[in-house]
C-alpha cells in the first residue's frame, strides 16, 4: 500500500517553529528580557514588568485583581500582538500573569532577595569588577555593552581607565599584573601548591621598639621619628625607657607623694 504524504502538513510543523525563531529574536533587540510560554494552544512571547508599572497597577484600588491581571498581560505580551485577554478563556490571564510576576521577580520578596544574592555573589567574579571599573572611568558605555565587547578591547579600555581613575582621580589600585592573570585564567591553575610544605621558620627577634622585624616602622614613620630628634635632640629617643618599655617604664619617674608634701611647694 503506497502512503502519500501531504507535503504541506509535513513541513509545517518545521516551518512554524522557524517563524517562532525569527519573531523571538526580533523581540530581543528591542527588550533585554523576552519569555515564552504555551498556554492553551497559544504561544505567547512576553517582557518583565517594571517596578513602576507594577506600583501604579497595585495601588489603583479602583481595579479588581481580575483587572490588574488583564493590564499586566496587555502590558507585558509581545506576541501575538494586540491579544484580546477579553475574549478568551478565564483561566488563561490568571498563568500567564503568574508566570510575568515570577519572571518579574514580582511574586515575593524572597525572590527579590534572591535575585539580588546571585549578583552580589557575581561581584567576586574579577571580570564583573574591571566591568565596573570601565565603566566608573568611561560612563558613556552601558555596563551590557561592555561585558559583550572581546578581550582586545575589554584589556584596551581597561588600561585607559587604571591609568585615570589612578593619576585624574587618585585611586589606588592592587598589583595590576595579578590581577590580568586572574582575568585571562582562574587563580587555581597558576596557584602554588602549599598543602603538605612546612611553614617557613618564624623570626622571633625583637627591634629596639620591643617588636618583631615583621611589625618594622614604615618609611614614612622613620622619616616623622629622624624629625622629631632633631626637634628633640636632648631626648635619647633610643634609650628612653618609656619608649622602649611603654607604661612598665614610667613606674620608676612617677612620683607618687602629693604636691603639697613636696619639698618648695
Amino acid at each position: 500500500m503506497k502512503i502519500k504524504q501531504n507535503y504541506e502538513e509535513f513541513t509545517k510543523p518545521t516551518r512554524d517553529f522557524l517563524d517562532l525563531t525569527e519573531i523571538f529574536l526580533g523581540l530581543q533587540e528591542e527588550h533585554r528580557n523576552v519569555f515564552m510560554i504555551e498556554i492553551e494552544s497559544t504561544v505567547f512571547f512576553y517582557r518583565s514588568l517594571g517596578r513602576s508599572e507594577w506600583k501604579n497597577i497595585v495601588k489603583d484600588e479602583d481595579l479588581s485583581d481580575l483587572e490588574k491581571q488583564d493590564i499586566v498581560c496587555s502590558l507585558c505580551t509581545l506576541w501575538p500582538q494586540e491579544f484580546d485577554f477579553n475574549e478568551c478563556s478565564a483561566g488563561l490571564p490568571d498563568i500567564l500573569c503568574k508566570n510575568i510576576l515570577q519572571n518579574s521577580f514580582l511574586d515575593s520578596i524572597e525572590s527579590r532577595k534572591n535575585v539580588l544574592s546571585y549578583y552580589r555573589n557575581e561581584m567576586f567574579d574579577l571580570e564583573n569588577q574591571i566591568t565596573c571599573v570601565i565603566n566608573e572611568a568611561f560612563p558613556q558605555f552601558d555596563i551590557e555593552e561592555i561585558e559583550a565587547w572581546d578581550i582586545e578591547k575589554t584589556t584596551k579600555y581597561l588600561s585607559r581607565a587604571e591609568w585615570k581613575l589612578h593619576n585624574l582621580r587618585g585611586l589606588q589600585f592592587i598589583d595590576q599584573n595579578v590581577q590580568m592573570e586572574s582575568f585571562y585564567e582562574k587563580t587555581e591553575q597558576f596557584a602554588p601548591e602549599l598543602e603538605g610544605m612546612p611553614e617557613p621558620p618564624k623570626d622571633d627577634q625583637t627591634t629596639i621598639r620591643g617588636g618583631t622585624k615583621n611589625n618594622k616602622l614604615t618609611p614614612e614613620k622613620l622619616e616623622e621619628m629622624r624629625k622629631l630628634q632633631e626637634k628633640f635632640p636632648e631626648i635619647n629617643f633610643f634609650g628612653d625607657t618609656i619608649l622602649t618599655e611603654g607604661e612598665a617604664g614610667m613606674v620608676d619617674s612617677i612620683d607618687s607623694v602629693s604636691p603639697a608634701l613636696r619639698p618648695g611647694f
